[in-house]
Formats: C-alpha cells, structure tokens, sequence
C-alpha cells in the first residue's frame, strides 16, 4: 500500500514538472508564431538579437541557478534519502510539493496570459512596451517569478530533506534578486517616471507584504 501512494505521487509530480516545461514550450512557441506570421524570420531573429545584447546573459544565469537548486537537489535527497530527511512517509511531501508545484504553473501562466505578446524568456524591450499593472501586476511587480519560486519550492518540498528544501529557496531567490534589479534597471531607463509610478503604487517585487 505505501509503495503504491509512493508511485502514484511520484507520478503525479513527474506530471506536474511535465506540465511545467510544456507550458514554457507553448509560450515561447507561440511568441515565435506571432512574430513570424507579423513579420518574418529575419525579424525574430533581429528581435531575439536585441533581446540577448540588453541581457548580457542574464537569463543564462538565472535558468543555471533555478536548475542548480533542483539538480543539487535531487543528487542530496537520492544519496542522503532516508538518513537526512523529514519525518514521516515520503508521498506525503510529495504531494504536498506537488500542490505547491501546480500553484506556481497557474501563477505563471497568469502572469504570462496578463502580457501576452508583452512576456520574454529574455530582458527586453519591445516596440511599443507599456506597463501592465492589471491582474496579477497590480498585486506585485513580477508575479512570473513568484510562480517560479513556488514552483522551485515545491520541488524542495517534494524531495523531504531540509538541505534540498533549503537549496530550492536560497538559490531561486539570489537568482530572482539578481534578474530583478537588471530588469528593473532596464525598464527605469526605458519608461523612465511612469515604472518608478507603478513601483510606488505596487511595493513588492514578488512576495505580498514580504518581498
């Protein structure tokens, strides 16, 4: 009986990181659709081209830290597994990471609907670039990353081992720290008094009342 709830919620958490990277695929899928059919191939290649020089590599650092935590991880919760955990049977912290898993996608992928074309894996500005502080973005200022660190979060949860949990919180949260305050610097630049307005009408960068 234990190793079936074992399985099936490790099934159901394999499903949730699954439905995870699907949902990254579809949006930047459909970011290059739109942009070809508006223009051409060239264009997005010119598009992702002034993306990558305003983020100097930003993104690559930031995806390296998220996938850290979660590699070093899982390596701590496979060699350290029953020796350094926490107490009680394993599918629970499973599904209750899994939970957490699933918040994270829904947050994100509201966050990415509330943009739509707006939303880039890379920092960037595009033509025409507003601010959008609708839905999520009048509650914080990057409601993506809030999503991505319940999603990290969750995976620690699911590992049951206190290092791991600690790893995906440290690591997604110097990761974010560093992405926001060069992207903050960009859209200061570009948009000037009108995102330092919408810095004062909505204080936190990720997390209600704490962050």
């Amino acid at each position: 009986m234990y190793s079936n709830a074992i399985l099936y919620s490790s099934a159901i958490f394999a499903s949730a990181i699954l439905v995870f990277n699907l949902s990254e695929i579809y949006t930047f899928s459909n970011y290059v659709r739109k942009t070809v059919s508006s223009g051409s191939i060239r264009l997005l290649l010119k598009e992702l081209s002034s993306a990558a020089k305003i983020d100097k590599g930003n993104s690559i650092l930031t995806i390296s830290l998220l996938w850290a935590s979660m590699v070093i991880s899982w390596i701590i919760f496979t060699v350290a597994s029953g020796r350094i955990s926490f107490p009680g049977p394993l599918y629970i912290y499973l599904i209750a990471g899994t939970i957490v898993i699933f918040s994270g996608i829904i947050m994100r992928r509201w966050a990415m609907n509330t943009l739509g074309r707006l939303f880039t894996h890379l920092i960037t500005i595009q033509k025409g670039h507003k601010i959008v502080a609708k839905g999520p973005y009048g509650i914080v200022r990057h409601p993506s990353y809030l999503g991505g660190l319940l999603i990290i979060f969750g995976f620690g949860i699911a590992m049951a081992n206190p290092i791991s949990l600690a790893l995906c919180i440290m690591l997604p949260i110097i990761a974010y720290s560093i992405r926001i305050n060069k992207e903050e610097a960009v859209l200061i630049s570009y948009l000037g008094s009108e995102y330092k307005r919408y810095m004062e009408k909505v204080h936190y960068k990720i997390i209600p009342e704490i962050w």
